[in-house]
């Protein structure tokens, strides 16, 4: 298979659509004075990986995203970039989000 045809280009094609109907309500989000989130895009990418792949902890998913060129594209990390979320952190996120981002993923989508 070639890069090019790779099924992730056009669900990532699709999720981008997606993300930017959503962007204004996580632009709302974003604290403006303290430390910088993690970008709610990036995260959500992440979750995404994580259901697609069935891949069954969130420590697998940051592995996999360390250590996968496909993946980091995928979430939107250059190859020198730090992942930026660790388990702690990502069980952060996740427990943040599970109550809304789903419904309105889907609902978009």
């Amino acid at each position: 298979m070639r890069v090019r045809d790779h099924p992730l280009r056009v669900i990532r094609a699709m999720v981008d659509e997606v993300l930017s109907r959503l962007s204004r309500r996580f632009d709302r989000m974003y604290a403006s004075a303290e430390r910088p989130s993690i970008p709610a895009e990036k995260l959500l990418r992440a979750q995404f990986l994580q259901m697609l792949y069935s891949i069954r902890s969130e420590r697998l998913r940051m592995e996999e995203i360390d250590y996968s060129m496909l993946f980091r594209w995928f979430v939107g990390l250059n190859l020198d970039e730090e992942s930026g979320t660790r388990p702690p952190a990502a069980r952060i996120g996740t427990a943040c989000w599970r109550p809304t981002w789903p419904r309105s993923f889907w609902r978009t989508w």
